[in-house]
């Protein structure tokens, strides 16, 4: 099971979301992510370890948090793309 926390606190910090926002809410955000990133790709990926995963997770948390889940894949279609034939990590 992937750990969530520190991801979260990062998007916090990166993205300057306020303190009354949920932690809950913002790891369903990134687990939302997580499943999308996930489907994308054929094998497991860690995102501690893939720095290109973690920067689209957090993008896709940004993306949740303002309700643009739907705009998310269009505007980052070229960097999943790029991010789908980087080598395992």
């Amino acid at each position: 099971m992937i750990n969530f926390e520190s991801l979260v606190e990062e998007f916090k910090e990166d993205f300057q979301i306020p303190p009354f926002i949920s932690f809950e809410t913002l790891k369903n955000y990134a687990q939302e992510g997580y499943q999308f990133l996930k489907s994308k790709k054929d094998e497991d990926f860690d995102i501690n370890v893939d720095h290109s995963a973690r920067a689209l997770l957090k993008e896709y948390m940004n993306y949740a948090y303002f309700k643009k889940r739907n705009e998310f894949e269009d505007a980052f279609q070229s960097a999943i793309y790029s991010w789908l034939m980087e080598p395992s990590k």
